[in-house]
C-alpha cells in the first residue's frame, strides 16, 4: 500500500512538473503563426512617435519621450540601473513600449478582473507582450530617451507612421548604431524562431498577444506596439516599480 501511494505521488509530481515545463498550446500556435507573417496581419494603427501625438508622455520641451520595459529584478539591477546608456552591442538591444500604454492596459485588466491574483496578471502580461510564460519579470522600468534613438523592429523601421511593410523595399533602411539593418533584422528573426525557447516575434511592429493565437488569417493577435532602443542609447531612469504596484496605480 505504501509503495502504491508513493508511486502515485511520484507520478503526480512528474505530471505536474511536465505540465509546468510544457509551453501553453496557444504559445506554440503563436510561434508557428508568427514565423510566417502574412499581408492580412499588417495593421495601420501602430503607435506613432510624434510631438503631435498627445497620448504619449513627453518632457517639458518635447525632446525626450518616456518608454517602458519589463524586466526581472536582477536584469534591472545588473544591466540598467548601473548605467546611463544601453549596450553598444546589437545582440543586446532593449525592447520597449511607449508610456503609458502598458500601464493603461494592465490597469484595465485589474479593473475588469477584480479577483485576479499577481500570477494571473503576470500571465496576462506575458501573453500581451508575446513572452514565454516561464520567464521571470518583476518590475516595469520607465526611462526617458531621445525619439531619434528609437526604431520600430520591422522592415521599415521609421517610427513616424502607423504601419509596417511585409518586405524590404529597394531602398536599404538604416538605423542609428546598427551596421547592417537587414542583417540585424534577419538575426532577430532567426534568433526568435530557431533558438529554444522560441518567441512569437511578428516583425510587423506589434507584439504577438498569444491569448488570441489562431491559425486563421488576420491580426486578431495584435498586442502592444513595440520598439527597440538603438545600441548606445542614452537614458535616464524615471521609475522602477513592481508589476502589481505599477498596474494598480
Amino acid at each position: 500500500m505504501k509503495k502504491s501511494l508513493l508511486l502515485s505521488a511520484l507520478l503526480a509530481a512528474l505530471v505536474a512538473q511536465t505540465a509546468l515545463a510544457t509551453p501553453p498550446v496557444k504559445y506554440n500556435v503563436a510561434n508557428r503563426d508568427a514565423a510566417l507573417p502574412e499581408a492580412s496581419e499588417l495593421v495601420t494603427n501602430l503607435d506613432v512617435i510624434s510631438p503631435n501625438n498627445n497620448t504619449l508622455v513627453w518632457n517639458a520641451d518635447k525632446t525626450l519621450i518616456k518608454v517602458v520595459t519589463w524586466k526581472s529584478q536582477s536584469s534591472y539591477q545588473n544591466f540598467l540601473l548601473p548605467y546611463t546608456q544601453t549596450s553598444s552591442s546589437e545582440s543586446f538591444v532593449t525592447w520597449v513600449t511607449l508610456a503609458p500604454k502598458m500601464q493603461a492596459f494592465c490597469h484595465q485588466y485589474l479593473t475588469d478582473h477584480p479577483n485576479a491574483t499577481p500570477a494571473d496578471l503576470d500571465y496576462r502580461l506575458k501573453q500581451r507582450l508575446g513572452l514565454d510564460s516561464d520567464w521571470s519579470y518583476d518590475v516595469f522600468v520607465e526611462m526617458w530617451v531621445n525619439p531619434s534613438d528609437i526604431f520600430r523592429p520591422c522592415v521599415d523601421p521609421e517610427t513616424n507612421d502607423s504601419s509596417c511593410n511585409l518586405n524590404f523595399s529597394s531602398t536599404v533602411p538604416t538605423v542609428k548604431n546598427i551596421k547592417d539593418y537587414p542583417a540585424f533584422y534577419k538575426n532577430v528573426y532567426y534568433g526568435s524562431f530557431r533558438n529554444s525557447p522560441n518567441v512569437p516575434w511578428t516583425g510587423l511592429g506589434y507584439t504577438y498577444d498569444w491569448k488570441y493565437a489562431s491559425k486563421t488569417p488576420g491580426a486578431a493577435e495584435q498586442g502592444a506596439s513595440e520598439f527597440i532602443l538603438s545600441p548606445s542609447t542614452p537614458y535616464t531612469i524615471e521609475t522602477a516599480i513592481p508589476t502589481w504596484q505599477y498596474c494598480a496605480q
